[in-house]
């Protein structure tokens, strides 16, 4: 049975950190810089299919400008794909048990976040629920880049960029988890208070 956010403090847990959602961006600003498994995969990922596409663009058929312009295009196709990746954050809640789920979204500041109010989830629960976007969603664009050709190929690889680009909050917030133990953290959302909280076992 998960743990209610009410009995983490009797369970051993203390307060680590809280997370203000319209803060959101500089609290994971340091995370995605840290070395660590998963802000190092997130750079070394984004930095080799950069390459590639570069690569491509270079030396392809239909010319760089063309190629260029079809990539640039993509970036577009974030905006579809910004409701899908929230759902997918949604539906691995669900499947892990949240009772509801709920999405918000911040149009000024570009952030869309999906949450599950007084949900308690531990390291490996979140990593999942995290990730999921990013593993569904660009495999999909990586098969599309490969069973297409010419300009639509270069459409795919531009959306899959700045896809992986979004993803860069999931990633930050695995990071502060390795950061600081992930054995032994938690954390929860509290949407009326507009926070999520992260709590740590102090007798682990």
């Amino acid at each position: 049975m998960k743990i209610k956010p009410s009995e983490l403090i009797s369970s051993g847990y203390e307060l680590q950190s809280e997370l203000q959602h319209h803060e959101i961006a500089i609290f994971i600003q340091p995370y995605i810089f840290r070395k660590n498994i998963a802000s190092v995969f997130y750079w070394l990922f984004n930095f080799f299919f950069l390459a590639g596409s570069i690569y491509k663009i270079f030396t392809c058929a239909i010319g760089i400008e063309k190629s260029f312009e079809f990539f640039a295009l993509g970036f577009f196709g974030l905006l579809p794909l910004i409701p899908l990746h929230e759902l997918i954050h949604g539906l691995f809640y669900k499947l892990d048990g949240a009772p509801t789920v709920q999405y918000k979204a911040n149009f000024r500041k570009f952030i869309f976040y999906a949450m599950a109010d007084q949900y308690v989830v531990n390291f490996s629960s979140f990593a999942v629920l995290a990730l999921a976007p990013f593993v569904i969603i660009n495999s999909l664009l990586l098969i599309s880049i490969l069973v297409t050709t010419g300009s639509l190929s270069f459409l795919f690889a531009g959306m899959l960029f700045v896809h992986t680009s979004g993803c860069a909050g999931d990633f930050a917030l695995i990071s502060y988890f390795l950061e600081n133990n992930t054995k032994s953290m938690v954390t929860y959302d509290d949407i009326e208070k507009g926070k999520s909280c992260f709590y740590k076992k102090t007798n682990y």
